[in-house]
């Protein structure tokens, strides 16, 4: 099982292979210092590991707005069809409306480095953006197999997961992804500046450990407005609460419609204990008395990260956050307690 810290300093190192040398992984890892501000020793907040459940692929939005830099925005829908539309449920676009979160249909693009970056639609959470993205080739085809992946930078945001798209034509030069941004200063309505600076490709061994094998430096930008959103649920946290199996103390567990999220008073040093919370059992209680739980690091619905860093933390202090997505849109209001490891929050 890798954490996002084990993961970071893989990507920072990746081996060296017939499309990447030693230098240019070395001016990869100074862009990605420069634009990100800060050195990798802790992770920043709600910073995704790369290990998530297949998607299926978002059908492209119509008529693209070819731009330079920020785009502009083109009256489309929000991408629900295709099996994106499924992963969330069959009546998440009904379920989202409901709770005050309809989504933003876009069609900007930006080109550089011989790819075309089309962002396709923005869905926010009150806590995460989910950015359905496609990279055009000019050149060549996108390699089959791999996970493709987008760093960025935002104001007030961190750049989270990317995950490969299932590849509906092959025989295209596209390739979907869901990328991610999160961060405490995300709020609907504002406008959010958002600049990938590289884009790479990995692929898994037979260990389950991951090779970057193709890179691109560039410059992506894209500005537009972070949709409306549902009001975030958080629970009360008894005095003491702590997982048992760490004994660290529970801080805070939020909820909104697409995950739970606790977070853990500081920051471990020690990768044991970092994994022993990312894998706590964290299961739901609903109104109507059934219960529910997470997904495992095997069924590519949790993610995890913290830092040191008081600006951006959900606490104000030190932080280890754990994340699970629902895997479909939930009403926060139903869910009366989360057990964490036997521990219960709520009530």
């Amino acid at each position: 099982m890798k954490t996002w810290f084990e993961w970071m300093d893989q990507y920072y190192e990746p081996p060296v292979c017939p499309q990447t040398d030693e230098a240019q992984t070395a001016r990869l890892k100074q862009t990605v210092l420069r634009r990100a501000g800060t050195q990798p020793v802790c992770a920043p907040a709600l910073a995704r590991p790369h290990r998530w459940r297949r998607f299926a692929v978002v059908a492209a939005a119509a008529a693209l707005a070819c731009c330079v830099g920020a785009g502009a925005l083109a009256a489309v829908g929000f991408p629900w069809g295709g099996v994106f539309g499924k992963y969330f449920g069959a009546d998440a676009q009904n379920r989202a409306a409901q709770l005050g979160m309809p989504g933003e249909g876009m069609a900007l693009s930006t080109t550089d480095g011989g790819c075309t970056l089309t962002l396709n639609g923005a869905l926010f959470d009150g806590q995460t953006l989910y950015l359905p993205l496609t990279i055009s080739f000019d050149n060549g085809m996108p390699e089959q197999g791999l996970s493709y992946y987008a760093m960025g930078t935002a104001q007030g945001a961190s750049s989270g997961s990317s995950r490969t798209l299932a590849d509906e034509n092959p025989a295209d030069n596209s390739v979907g992804m869901m990328c991610t941004l999160s961060g405490a200063e995300l709020q609907s309505g504002q406008t959010l500046h958002w600049e990938v600076f590289a884009l790479h490709g990995n692929r898994a061994d037979a260990q389950g450990n991951t090779h970057t094998v193709w890179q691109q430096e560039g410059n992506w930008a894209f500005t537009f407005t972070v949709p409306q959103a549902a009001a975030s649920k958080e629970l009360p946290v008894p005095d003491g609460s702590s997982d048992p199996a760490t004994g660290i103390a529970i801080a805070q567990v939020r909820l909104t419609p697409m995950q739970v999220s606790v977070v853990f008073d500081g920051l471990p040093d020690s990768a044991d204990v970092r994994d022993a919370l990312s894998c706590a059992d964290i299961t739901l209680h609903f109104a109507d008395g059934s219960a529910r739980t997470m997904g495992t690091w095997a069924d590519g619905v949790r993610a995890a990260g913290g830092s040191i860093e008081e600006a951006i933390s959900p606490i104000g202090r030190p932080y280890y956050e754990v994340s699970c997505e629902y895997g479909q849109i939930l009403d926060p209001a139903q869910i009366t307690d989360v057990e964490v490891n036997g521990c219960l929050v709520g009530g």
